[in-house]
């Protein structure tokens, strides 16, 4: 699992409301860890909370990872 931080969010209101509602934002610091290549899925942990987002849009989000 990588560690990373929030850097932007793109993609349409209701997108950035569905992560508002995971507590996903800007500045957000999250852990990634990838599903198997067959579900095409990443899986975000944000605090107790385990997320999982399709690829395309988990690459909505602009992120970068942190030491």
């Amino acid at each position: 699992m990588k560690t990373a931080k929030v850097t932007n969010i793109k993609g349409d209101d209701a997108f950035k409301v569905f992560l508002l509602a995971y507590n996903i934002r800007v500045g957000t610091i999250f852990h990634i860890d990838y599903s198997p290549q067959l579900f095409k899925l990443v899986n975000l942990s944000i605090g107790n909370r385990m997320l999982s987002l399709r690829k395309t849009d988990f690459e909505k989000i602009e992120w970068t990872y942190i030491q």
